[in-house]
């Protein structure tokens, strides 16, 4: 069919026509204009969405991480030498550690705070045992017991990293998986 029948058909001049067919194309142009807009709109808010999560995911990894590391360190120093570690050392790792409770379940908080009674009692009684092989005198001190309590408590620090006690408590914190 030509554009001459096509006009007569719709009763206009053929310059009609193509006016016509101009304009509809035109509105046509503009409709999958604003179709295409709308899409890629949408598509920029997904994509800002996932960035901003996986931003805040990363986030909540970097500070999970700063956690473990403090408390493995603290660990190290306590195996390396637990008769030099001092009560300041525990509360700047307590300081350190301080928003675990906002990002770990309760296990981490509670294997935190093991981490920090064992490494006092241990540390008290490494001086105990110094103080006794100083021969100074302790009320209701009971050396053996002492010595034997020391040794299961170095044991419990140690197994902590050989056994990589830690690593597994902190795993599925660690997990880069969750970053997506």
């Amino acid at each position: 069919m030509s554009l001459k029948q096509i006009a007569e058909f719709f009763q206009l001049t053929p310059a009609e026509f193509l006016n016509s067919a101009i304009g509809i194309a035109t509105l046509f142009v503009g409709v999958a204009s604003v179709v295409f807009t709308r899409q890629e709109s949408k598509i920029s808010k997904q994509l800002d969405l996932q960035e901003s999560k996986i931003s805040k995911q990363l986030d909540l990894y970097e500070k999970r991480l700063h956690i473990y590391e403090k408390s493995k360190k603290i660990l190290q120093m306590i195996i390396k030498s637990p008769k030099k570690i001092c009560d300041n050392d525990f509360n700047e790792f307590y300081a350190s550690v301080a928003e675990a409770e906002f990002l770990f379940s309760h296990e981490i908080t509670e294997y935190i705070n093991e981490i920090v009674t064992k490494g006092l009692e241990l540390k008290l009684l490494k001086e105990k045992i110094a103080d006794h092989n100083n021969r100074i005198q302790q009320q209701d001190y009971k050396h053996e017991e002492s010595i034997i309590k020391c040794g299961e408590l170095e044991i419990w620090f140690q197994n902590q990293l050989k056994d990589k006690i830690l690593s597994q408590k902190f795993k599925k914190y660690l997990n880069m998986d969750m970053i997506k």
